[in-house]
């Protein structure tokens, strides 16, 4: 997935059903996407990231 309206759409609808879930453990993991959401998007127009690379 490479276009940035695409993983807006599909991020959004994964953030629903979590939080349409319910289940309190995916708290934190929904507050940090919140938080970063821009730049979780921002991949897919730069490419970027500040991952750690593997060797």
């Amino acid at each position: 997935m490479t276009d940035k309206a695409i993983a807006i759409t599909k991020l959004t609808h994964w953030y629903i059903d979590v939080e349409n879930l319910g289940i309190k453990s995916f708290n934190a993991i929904t507050n940090t996407i919140k938080i970063n959401y821009e730049s979780i998007l921002n991949h897919f127009e730069r490419r970027s990231t500040n991952a750690k690379k593997s060797v």
